[in-house]
């Protein structure tokens, strides 16, 4: 028998604990920075220092009503 078969007096109990966190990284930016409350926030990586191209990780709600898409990519140029 299984671990969790109900027969088995000795079953192990799992839980299983799904956090949705879109815009968590987004709502840290704006808790650190204040003056970003209510402007669109995107959080993404740069990785060639401004001169090339990253992918937004997450985006603030302002952000995402103005059609920002996790995993788009971004330009800088």
């Amino acid at each position: 028998m299984s671990a969790t078969s109900p027969d088995n007096d000795n079953h192990v109990r799992r839980i299983i604990l799904h956090t949705d966190m879109d815009s968590f990284f987004a709502s840290v930016e704006i808790r650190e920075k204040p003056e970003l409350k209510g402007q669109p926030v995107v959080v993404g990586s740069d990785p060639k220092g401004g001169k090339g191209r990253g992918v937004v990780s997450t985006c603030s709600y302002e952000a995402s009503v103005q059609s920002t898409i996790k995993c788009r990519n971004i330009f800088i140029g």
